[in-house]
């Protein structure tokens, strides 16, 4: 049975338009489009809304009120967002924050859903959530190792196999002595599903390191002017940020090769020409036995190497070398 998450060869680079679109179709579309021209595979938003906060905490923060309606979206938004997805090619998905956001996501067949920080120990929409068909990506920022285990014990429970948990730091952005990036380490002992990173960093250095951990799965804020008004635009990444990560974190995915050690075509041609091999240091006759004086051991090592022309002292020369050639097998 495919698993999505344990399937990928390659990194798959989530670029998170959360309300980065201000609330505008248009500007969503284009961040769709500039995210596949970055090179990134899958879009994600948020599927943001008032209700996430209390009435009394409204009373006390018109303004953010005002942003909040201004960043809410619904299951139409989020439809034209998918069908756009589907049109160039790139994958889609939201952050739900209700039971009913949830569903309305599942309704349109994300590529997967993700369960954000703030609900890792919101159990009962953890449950919902392993209740679909669709993978499910978790991240566990403000958590301790505790209630992430509590949070994996639900998927376990309703026996989901298509499960991502992604270490991440709720701090926007974090300094670097707060990525605390070998977090992934420690979660991929732990935790008996892949891991994932969820970045909020300036930059590109954090995604980098963890894919040099083993990470496959990285999401990224993205924006197309850190200038803009908004809560996420300014640590976001850019178009020319996000160029640069998806080809960084793949020529670093690429570099780390194979636990298998071997030697490939390119490094066969260059051991010839860099290794040892014996040439005859004077003139030797035919039935002459060879000593270790009579060979020096020299660059290329298209001949015996010393281990091969050890074995051979002693032996009788089957025809004449002439000084400076090689050595062969053959010769004896």
């Amino acid at each position: 049975m495919n698993n999505f998450f344990l399937d990928k060869q390659t990194p798959y680079i989530i670029a998170e338009i959360g309300t980065n679109h201000n609330g505008k179709v248009k500007d969503a579309f284009k961040l769709i489009k500039a995210a596949k021209d970055c090179g990134c595979n899958a879009v994600k938003f948020q599927s943001w809304d008032t209700t996430m906060h209390s009435n009394l905490f409204w009373n006390n923060n018109k303004k953010g009120f005002k942003i909040d309606q201004k960043l809410s979206i619904n299951i139409s938004f989020l439809e034209k967002m998918r069908d756009f997805c589907s049109k160039v090619k790139i994958d889609f998905s939201s952050t739900p924050f209700s039971f009913k956001q949830l569903e309305e996501l599942a309704s349109l067949k994300p590529k997967f859903i993700k369960i954000a920080s703030m609900d890792l120990d919101n159990f009962e929409l953890l449950d919902l959530a392993a209740r679909q068909k669709f993978p499910v990506i978790v991240s566990t920022g403000n958590s301790n190792i505790q209630e992430i285990t509590k949070a994996y014990k639900i998927f376990k429970k309703r026996k989901k196999k298509d499960v991502l948990f992604m270490h991440c730091v709720s701090l926007y952005p974090p300094k670097y002595s707060e990525f605390n990036l070998r977090n992934i380490l420690t979660l991929q002992k732990k935790v008996p599903y892949p891991i994932g990173y969820s970045d909020h960093s300036e930059g590109t250095m954090a995604p980098i390191l963890a894919t040099n951990m083993g990470v496959k799965f990285i999401e990224k804020h993205f924006t197309l002017n850190k200038k803009q008004k908004g809560p996420d635009h300014f640590f976001a990444a850019d178009t020319n940020d996000m160029k640069q990560l998806v080809k960084d974190v793949n020529n670093v995915n690429i570099a780390l090769g194979s636990f298998k050690r071997g030697i490939n075509k390119r490094e066969l041609i260059s051991k010839k020409r860099m290794r040892r091999s014996a040439y005859a240091v004077q003139d030797l006759k035919r039935g002459e036995k060879l000593k270790r004086e009579h060979f020096v051991m020299q660059r290329p090592g298209i001949g015996l190497n010393l281990e091969q022309i050890t074995k051979l002292i002693g032996k009788k020369l089957s025809k004449k070398l002439s000084k400076d050639s090689i050595i062969y097998r053959s010769n004896f």
